[in-house]
């Protein structure tokens, strides 16, 4: 599983992107969602993940590797230490919802790597209700969940 965040600054909207592969590399599901919240970057790259899982957990699909570009989101998830910060409760959260998981392991990647969820989060940015696919997508949305992102990252 692949999970990004975009932030619009003046709107105080976040986009998050899913993406959701076999083993295989095919896509199993996507989501696009907005959250309207003023969230720091850290804070809303944890909000990213946190949804990401828990649209994971939604359609039946038990990620066992979850990758992100945000190498300190993912230090704190792989860290023993918790903070009452607003970043540490929401890792907290995450470090539970990840134990329902019957194996996992959550890494770092590149952003070019994980340039289809970032490319959904910014898509996301503007719609008006969540949306998610699960194998099949639109086809204005075909690049972006194959990983060909169109969009400036």
């Amino acid at each position: 599983m692949n999970v990004d965040v975009a932030v619009n600054g003046t709107g105080g909207i976040i986009g998050v992107g899913v993406k959701i592969l076999d083993s295989e590399g095919q896509v199993l599901a996507s989501n696009a969602q907005n959250i309207r919240a003023g969230y720091i970057t850290q804070v809303a790259e944890a909000m990213a993940l946190l949804h990401g899982l828990r649209f994971a957990c939604d359609v039946g699909l038990w990620p066992c590797e979850v990758e992100s570009d945000a190498q300190v989101l993912v230090n704190f998830v792989n860290g023993k230490d918790i903070s009452c910060s607003d970043v540490g409760l929401i890792i907290h959260d995450i470090k539970v919802l990840l134990k329902s998981f019957p194996t996992f392991y959550v890494s770092f990647v590149p952003i070019y790597v994980n340039a289809a969820a970032h490319c959904l989060a910014k898509f996301s940015i503007n719609i008006q209700s969540d949306c998610f696919w699960l194998e099949v997508f639109p086809p204005s949305l075909a690049q972006i969940v194959m990983g060909e992102c169109p969009l400036k990252l």
